[in-house]
């Protein structure tokens, strides 16, 4: 198998779902929520920072401007700002060159996911003027970033994640990591859950369903579910046939590849 598309291990599918588990279960805002994802991947992929961008592409500017912005691990608030008012004032200086590129390949409500060097080769990202301002401004380089195009609102939301200057770049299990949170949560890349988005897989996924598929991916069987949860097996056969209509798949295999794999598009192919 071609090494950039291998499946994820076991434990991280399991790490996945634990942590789409724990954001449903938190009895808080849903910018909070958000945070959490995003913190907790920062982890996983072993990031130095983050930052969450929801931009409308609709100005008067042409330029993509803010409507929100959220930060995480060693990126300062007001640094950033003072960085995005540079951007503004010089766009010849300080729009990355992997802008162009990336949004063009945007399909609507798609996410599209990569890594730096998918986008752009190290001589030219090295020779851009905007890496040398990242470099001097933040001490951060390498990224991997899940982008897509919300439509009506034609708004762009993208988050990245980064690692500081020295550091080994993402492989292609952190983008794929990215990738399947932001394709399972993609209500995360909006300013508010809109109610079309309560239908997600794990919109609003009741508890006893998600101890059913927390046990499914552990791969127990039905006899192991059933005395564990104290139900019939009739009952857990029931449970994990609406898991399969829930994630559209049909079969155990095709729903451990939707948390090994996913959608493929992660993949410049794709």
């Amino acid at each position: 198998m071609d090494v950039d598309n291998e499946p994820l291990c076991e434990t991280d599918a399991l790490e996945l779902i634990r942590l789409l588990n724990e954001v449903i279960s938190m009895n808080a805002p849903f910018p909070a929520k958000r945070r959490h994802v995003w913190n907790r991947l920062a982890t996983l992929i072993d990031a130095d920072a983050w930052v969450w961008v929801l931009s409308d592409l609709q100005t008067k500017s042409g330029l993509p401007e803010m409507v929100l912005c959220e930060l995480g691990g060693n990126l300062d608030r007001e640094t950033f700002n003072s960085w995005v008012k540079k951007r503004y004032e010089s766009p010849e200086l300080y729009c990355s060159p992997t802008d162009i590129p990336h949004t063009a390949q945007l399909v609507p409500n798609v996410m599209i996911t990569r890594s730096r060097r998918q986008l752009i080769s190290d001589q030219e990202w090295y020779e851009s003027a905007f890496a040398t301002h990242v470099l001097d401004w933040f001490k951060i380089d390498d990224f991997v970033q899940s982008v897509t195009l919300i439509q009506p609102a034609a708004q762009v939301s993208g988050i990245g994640y980064h690692r500081n200057a020295g550091r080994a770049p993402f492989s292609a299990r952190d983008r794929r990591l990215l990738h399947i949170v932001t394709t399972e949560f993609s209500w995360m890349h909006r300013e508010a859950m809109p109610a079309q988005d309560t239908r997600e897989a794990f919109g609003d996924m009741p508890q006893r369903l998600r101890k059913v598929l927390w046990l499914l991916l552990e791969g127990q069987s039905r006899q192991q579910m059933a005395t564990q949860l104290n139900l019939s097996q009739h009952t857990i056969n029931d449970y994990v046939q609406e898991l399969y209509a829930l994630f559209k798949v049909t079969s155990h295999p095709e729903l451990m590849r939707r948390f090994m794999i996913g959608d493929g598009g992660d993949l410049t192919n794709r």
